[in-house]
């Protein structure tokens, strides 16, 4: 069996061989009948091609590959792949999340090895995250971390990121969006701070001027300023059941 690093440097874990034939239990209820449905087969079509995506160490395309077989199937392997797409692209705080899904999911059709493996996997990550202090000038503002929705402010608690480059966002109606880029290594506890000006008010365009009495004019006017201020992959890939161990550079696991 081969092995092969991938994924900036972090380590290979191998010895989940032993999961052959033991998470097909896990895998589909009990007694479910043996004729493969269509939502299955994409399921599997989607698997093989994110297992290529990974040969071709396309970690994004994998996991997006992976997640769409998951909408179809509820294999616990697509939710142990997605988690080392996310390790891969070094999104640790997902991967955590994943790896205890599956933890749950295979139950005990897992062994002790095998959940002591991926155990060790989240606390590698664990290790490896860095705390971000988020401070920003306006309460209620939604916060954005690379794209993805992680709260509003004020924040509890502080953000968990992997080491590398990530972008804060923070958005609220009425304000310029603020927009942080920055870089923070593992285990690094940091701040970063965002600041929402707020927008311009701009008074509507009313119609075109018309010959009124001054109680219209005035009525007029009064409603409109009510409405302006109401205004303001580092290990084994586990495989679809069947299928032979590929020539690929990776540590293959099936069920």
């Amino acid at each position: 069996m081969k092995q092969r690093k991938c994924g900036r440097g972090w380590s290979t874990v191998v010895g989940l061989a032993a999961l052959l034939g033991v998470l097909a239990g896990a895998a589909a209820p009990r007694g479910a009948a043996a004729q493969t449905t269509d939502s299955e087969l994409e399921a599997r079509r989607l698997f093989e091609e994110g297992v290529g995506a990974l040969e071709r160490e396309d970690y994004a395309t994998a996991l997006v590959a992976f997640q769409r077989a998951r909408e179809l199937s509820s294999r616990p392997i697509l939710v142990y792949n997605i988690g080392m797409c996310q390790r891969a692209l070094l999104r640790f705080p997902e991967a955590i999340d994943s790896f205890r899904q599956f933890l749950v999911e295979a139950g005990r059709d897992a062994s002790d090895e095998q959940r002591r493996q991926v155990v060790e996997l989240i606390a590698e990550m664990e290790a490896n995250l860095s705390q971000i202090s988020v401070r920003v000038n306006i309460d209620g503002a939604l916060l954005f971390l690379d794209g993805q929705q992680v709260g509003s402010t004020p924040l509890v608690q502080p953000l968990r990121v992997g080491a590398g480059s990530h972008v804060l966002e923070a958005r609220r109606q009425g304000y310029r969006d603020a927009r942080v880029p920055f870089d923070v290594m593992a285990g690094e506890s940091t701040q970063v701070q965002l600041v929402l000006e707020a927008l311009p008010v701009t008074a509507p365009v009313g119609p075109p001027e018309e010959e009124t009495s001054v109680v219209e004019s005035w009525w007029f006017w009064t409603i409109l300023g009510a409405l302006v201020v109401g205004g303001a992959v580092t290990a084994g890939v586990l495989l679809w059941p069947e299928d032979p161990p590929p020539d690929a550079n990776w540590t293959i696991v099936g069920w």
